[in-house]
């Protein structure tokens, strides 16, 4: 997102490609918490959607009091997705613990290796382009390894309709 900041924008605004990748996945999680939590709706039990939610406002209010005078609008956004993320978390303990929800190993294996690239990616790597695509390159390997067997039959069918 660097390169698309610094061709379509000023140079005061050439630091916002530090807040696409939190800007891109805050949706993304929220979109994930509203799949998850429409299990409540199957068992007609609604009111924890929101405490959940309230959870993570919470998180976000707390966070965005300490890093935005730290890190200005990075922290904001740090704070939106982290207080997603908590609602998240919180609400796949809940189904899981009330049977309405299994999440396996591999999932949580991918969830953790994103994690890490992000945090590597923000500490240390965020001005290399050329690292960032050879992490990006293993990470999609090490996915492609793990859901090998539904690849597999995405391709097996694919090729079926094709003929």
């Amino acid at each position: 997102s660097q390169l698309i900041v610094n061709a379509l924008f000023t140079e005061e605004y050439s630091d916002a490609f530090r807040v696409a990748p939190y800007l891109f996945l805050a949706p993304l999680l929220q979109m994930l918490f509203q799949v998850a939590a429409n299990q409540f709706l199957v068992i007609k039990k609604t009111w924890p959607n929101l405490i959940l939610l309230i959870c993570g406002a919470i998180m976000n209010i707390f966070l965005n009091i300490i890093l935005i005078p730290i890190i200005g609008i990075e922290g904001a956004a740090i704070a939106t997705l982290i207080g997603y993320l908590i609602s998240n978390i919180i609400t796949n303990i809940v189904l899981i613990k009330m049977k309405l929800m299994i999440v396996s190993k591999r999932f949580l294996i991918a969830v953790l290796l994103m994690f890490l690239f992000f945090v590597m990616w923000r500490l240390f790597f965020i001005n290399m382009m050329i690292i960032n695509l050879l992490l990006v390159l293993l990470i999609l390997i090490v996915y492609m390894f793990l859901y090998k067997k539904e690849l597999l039959m995405i391709m097996k069918k694919l090729k079926k309709n094709s003929r």
